[in-house]
């Protein structure tokens, strides 16, 4: 199986500090400009961040699932990660856009 460039994408700008997580997450939300949560949520905490999110209008991504999204950080399982860079968010829209024209061929 392919790794979607995506994922590496994500732990570029996790070492690069231009992507948050966990606590640093919640008390920045403010200063997010696009998320990447996973696909398999199931806690009532997850959903209020989640929630807490829809309604500041911030866009989100969901194509992978926790376990995806901690390998690509060095973490066991995330649930969200917040990109705080407005050109980050851009070009990971970017990269998504691209694969989903590939999928399509």
């Amino acid at each position: 199986m392919e790794k979607d460039p995506r994922l590496g994408f994500l732990g570029i700008l996790y070492v690069s500090r231009r992507a948050i997580i966990g606590e640093d997450f919640l008390s920045h939300l403010d200063k997010v400009r696009f998320v990447v949560k996973a696909n398999n949520l199931t806690s009532n905490q997850s959903k209020s961040i989640e929630k807490m999110v829809i309604s500041r209008h911030i866009p989100m991504d969901d194509s992978f699932t926790s376990a995806e999204l901690g390998n690509a950080l060095g973490h066991d399982e995330i649930n969200f990660i917040g990109i705080v860079d407005k050109k980050a968010a851009l070009a990971y829209v970017s990269k998504s856009l691209k694969g989903a024209k590939h999928e399509e061929k």
